[in-house]
């Protein structure tokens, strides 16, 4: 629980998600230890990757990032990349994590019943 809470208001306080998504992770935690929450976590990601992709493809807001994204990293790649260009600020399109947070949690459960881990050694 400890681990899901400490990341949770982490990502929190950087903006990234909300503070209940941020207690939900914590709550996540509690449910199977830490194995479970790292395995909740990375199906969390793999979903969220995916909503992400979805949503700005449906809002037509994925290509001009993906040039946006190809522009910077070649410019870095060229080191001329001023530190005011890194920045890609979003045009606002916003998720509710808290839904994919329960589905990731949700397909590790299944995974976890079905004999699947994405982390086998841990």
């Amino acid at each position: 629980m400890a681990a899901g809470l400490v990341l949770g208001f982490m990502l929190f306080t950087f903006g990234v998600i909300g503070g209940g998504d941020g207690k939900l992770m914590g709550a996540i935690g509690s449910i199977g230890g830490l194995r479970f929450f790292a395995e909740a976590l990375a199906w969390t990601l793999l979903i969220g990757m995916v909503v992400s992709i979805l949503v700005l493809a449906w809002k037509k807001a994925l290509f001009p990032l993906l040039r946006r994204l190809i522009k910077a990293g070649w410019e870095a790649i060229r080191w001329q990349l001023e530190p005011s260009e890194a920045i890609v600020e979003g045009e606002g399109h916003r998720i509710p994590f808290a839904i994919v947070i329960g589905t990731g949690s949700v397909a590790a459960l299944i995974a976890e019943t079905a004999g699947l881990r994405l982390f086998a050694g841990f």
